[in-house]
């Protein structure tokens, strides 16, 4: 029978509810505590509580620690509006969502922000008309009677004509504000969004969601979000206020993305990517700008942020966009409504009803649907658009091509993602590449790494199109194409997501500007395995495939004077002794995984992958010191604390009793790093090192003494066995009171989790954990340390293998 999961509730997400472990969850499923059902094979239960089934107890544990989430962001005092301020605010606000499916919450949360942003932006253009009104120079709205000022403040073209939204009273936060503990909110909120709607139907009709009534959350969770916001407020600093709730608004969208997963691919793009486009394309005043599969927008906020930066005015931007899902289209007028820009906005699907047939735009910047499947026959057979040929049903990728081919206006450049198998595709598609090269309408191609959009690895690559190469804004650069190979300039933010940072996004921009020969960019060189500008004719000679590693080449390595023969017998010296180590290790982990665990055939296992052994300790840790499966098991009783049932003899402890900060000494930069050198200097990211120096190290690592490296803003961490040196905001730890380094390494490992500029080590000082007896954590890391040496020798060896592969590969070309 098939099960409405809408009903049942997760593990996970009661335990977040809770604000206690998985662990505890678990225990009272078994205990009978919690009453679920397994969904999944008796012998590997898989869990799911039906919502109906939550005790008064528990329920009451919820809104508890609902209520704490809500104080943590609206107890503090003083104004605290820093970049950490939209994460406060995100954990108050999920903390909230219970048991709400996300794609029902997102509505609920957003339209609130766009709600506090009206008001806001209401009441600040109302102070500026009660300021004028009691002014007597001025002659234009100077009134000494006060009825006729209340008139004036409420006369809604006062608003209007300054682009401002016309509030009606009973839409305003402060009424709003009135109503957090009234049991009809949900309708007072609903209400308030029709109100709007109807007095700015330009704008907003059936733009603002009316969910309020219908949602299962409780009124005094609409209440706790309605306050959560209510803190942001910058007294009268609303330009500043502004610029906040777009921040939010956004992150708020990138949050909601990542929790969907692919769905959240449909209405937000990657910060990064969207960053990158518009560097290279850079939009000015009064452009004409088009996205047909325009998702929540964020490609007009970051064009409007790139104009902002260049001291222009985003609101002149001509927008005009395209988007086939209602939801998503409300997110979009939203959203560019809260960062000041309008525009026409239409609902379509743009393969076969373009909303825009005769726009030709300055700049057309997407990010469509991959591969996407379509029906040709239901376009005309003189469709403007097909200028190549038509695509195939199966995959809609060129269909997309030529759709943003045709919006091009004389000197319009186009810029836009696409999946990798575009780049050199055969069949049809093929054709229809070739065709679009031979249009010499392809500027720039530039590939990326992969897992740059949430939860999905799928490689992709950005194109851009110029549709005069020859007179635009740039030098001629008629017959010629830049390939860019970026797939290894990425920072690694989580284990399922990569970024460009920064810096990356200023290197490839400044490669492409160079390669134009922009004003003040720097003279462009083709850099092997990087970048290099290609004609026609060499494309035409491969194939007219466009992947740009097929053009770029490998990386120049420098002649280090040693020859083939030599660089290949240090190869073969040093696999030969690492072979008597791995087969000293290989015995050391049979002979220790045997003894703990006798019924498996150790001997038949290859310890040769790094993953493979960080895997077997990772699930013997959790074995023992989460699922409290550990040895002597049977003879330790369970008590109860503050993080569930325990066994007898262990305790919640915070971290630092576990833990102590190593002094790095002298810290680092990027200024000061060398490109050789003895001594490696730790990065924040997972890029590794900035360069090296030639001092003494500043932490000193062994196998035998290793150190846990944490790192403040990014949240990487990893285990370390050799010296090293650090930046600013590296922080090395070690074990203390008997807990081995090893051991808290696997302890802190699970809870750590990598970030994009959200985490501390304050939040980290903070964290509690279940700690065991010393005895048995140095029972765990005897037998482990073997696996961790066989890690540090596998790795040594790949390092080798990669350094020996490029070396040697140089010599033979």
């Amino acid at each position: 029978m098939a099960i409405n999961k809408s009903e049942f509730i997760t593990p996970t997400q009661l335990a977040k509810m809770l604000g206690i472990s998985r662990v505890a969850v678990h225990q009272k499923i078994k205990k009978g505590d919690i009453k679920a059902e397994n969904v999944g094979d008796p012998s590997k239960p898989t869990w799911l509580i039906p919502k109906i089934s939550l005790s008064e107890e528990l329920q009451a544990r919820i809104v508890k620690e609902q209520k704490k989430a809500t104080e943590s962001v609206v107890g503090k005092k003083g104004q605290h509006h820093d970049l950490g301020f939209e994460k406060e605010l995100w954990a108050a606000a999920d903390k909230l969502r219970g048991n709400i499916d996300v794609s029902e919450y997102k509505n609920i949360v957003l339209g609130l922000l766009f709600l506090k942003y009206i008001s806001d932006s209401f009441y600040k253009r109302r102070e500026v008309l009660a300021e004028m009104t009691r002014d007597p120079k001025n002659e234009d709205f100077y009134v000494s009677n006060e009825e006729a000022r209340k008139h004036i403040l409420e006369t809604k073209d006062f608003y209007t004509a300054e682009g401002v939204f016309y509030v009606p009273e009973h839409s305003r936060w402060e009424y709003l504000q009135t109503k957090t503990m009234s049991a009809d909110l949900g309708k007072v909120l609903d209400d308030a969004m029709t109100l709007i709607e109807k007095d700015n139907p330009a704008q907003l009709e059936n733009v603002l969601p009316r969910v309020y009534t219908k949602t299962n959350l409780d009124h005094s969770v609409l209440g706790e979000l309605v306050n959560i916001f209510s803190r942001i407020s910058f007294d009268h600093d609303f330009d500043r206020e502004k610029d906040i709730l777009g921040r939010i608004y956004e992150y708020f969208l990138g949050q909601f993305a990542s929790a969907e997963g692919k769905r959240g691919g449909e209405f937000f793009s990657p910060r990064s990517i969207v960053s990158l486009l518009v560097e290279i394309l850079e939009p000015y005043e009064n452009a004409r700008v088009f996205d047909p599969a325009c998702g929540s927008g964020g490609m007009f906020v970051s064009m409007g942020k790139f104009l902002r930066e260049h001291g222009q005015d985003p609101s002149k931007l001509s927008i005009s966009c395209q988007e086939s899902n209602q939801t998503t289209l409300r997110l979009a007028k939203m959203n560019l409504a809260i960062r000041g820009l309008s525009g026409k906005i239409e609902l379509g699907n743009s393969y076969y009803n373009d909303m825009f047939p005769h726009l030709q735009a300055d700049f057309v910047i997407a990010n469509p649907p991959f591969n996407a499947e379509w029906e040709p026959s239901k376009i005309s057979d003189n469709d403007p658009r097909i200028t190549l040929g038509l695509p195939p049903s199966g995959n809609a990728n060129f269909m997309w091509v030529q759709h943003f081919a045709h919006h091009l206006a004389p000197n319009g450049n186009a810029g836009f993602v696409m999946p990798n198998g575009a780049l050199a595709v055969s069949g049809k598609e093929g054709e229809l590449r070739q065709k679009l090269i031979e249009t010499d309408l392809v500027d720039v191609i530039i590939s990326c790494p992969s897992k740059l959009f949430y939860n999905v690895g799928l490689p992709v690559s950005l194109w851009f199109l110029s549709k005069n190469k020859g007179g635009d804004r740039f030098r001629s650069r008629k017959g010629e194409t830049l390939f860019i190979d970026a797939r290894e300039l990425f920072e690694q933010i989580s284990r399922k997501q990569v970024v460009f940072n920064t810096e990356h996004i200023q290197k490839i921009a400044g490669t492409v500007r160079a390669w134009r020969g922009e004003s003040g960019a720097a003279t462009y060189e083709d850099i092997a395995g990087y970048c290099k500008s290609v004609t026609l004719e060499e494309i035409k000679k491969n194939g007219y495939v466009l992947t740009p590693g097929r053009y770029v080449g490998l990386s120049e390595v420098e002649d280090d004077g040693i020859s083939f023969e030599q660089d290949m017998k240090h190869t073969v010296e040093f696999l030969k002794k690492q072979t008597e180590k791995n087969v000293e290790l290989d015995a050391k982990i049979t002979s220790a995984l045997t003894s703990l665990y006798p019924k498996y055939d150790w001997g038949e296992i290859s310890f040769s992958s790094i993953k493979i052994l960080e895997t077997i300790a990772s699930k013997i840790f959790n074995e023992w010191f989460i699922k409290f499966n550990f040895p002597g098991r049977e003879k330790v009783g369970l008590v109860e604390s503050e993080m569930g049932e325990i066994p007898m003899g262990w305790k919640v402890q915070n971290v630092l009793d576990v833990v102590e900060r190593i002094n790095v000494g002298k810290k680092y930069d990027n200024k000061s790093a060398l490109p050789v050198g003895k001594v490696p200097i730790l990065d924040q990211g997972r890029s590794g090192n900035i360069g090296y120096h030639n001092d003494q190290p500043g932490v000193i690592a062994s196998i035998e003494n290793p150190v846990v490296v944490f790192t403040n803003h990014t949240c990487y961490y990893r285990l370390l066995t050799e010296p090293f040196s650090c930046i600013q905001n590296v922080l090395p730890y070690k074990g203390k009171n008997g807990y081995s380094t090893l051991f808290v390494y696997f302890l802190t490992k699970e809870k750590i989790k990598m970030q994009e500029y959200k985490g501390h080590w304050p939040d980290f000082e903070q964290q509690d954990f279940v700690i065991p007896p010393t005895s048995l954590a140095e029972i765990f890391t005897i037998n482990m340390r073997p696996l961790i040496e066989k890690m540090v020798v596998c790795e040594e060896e790949n390092n080798l293998l990669k350094q020996s592969r490029d070396s040697l590969l140089s010599k033979l070309v």
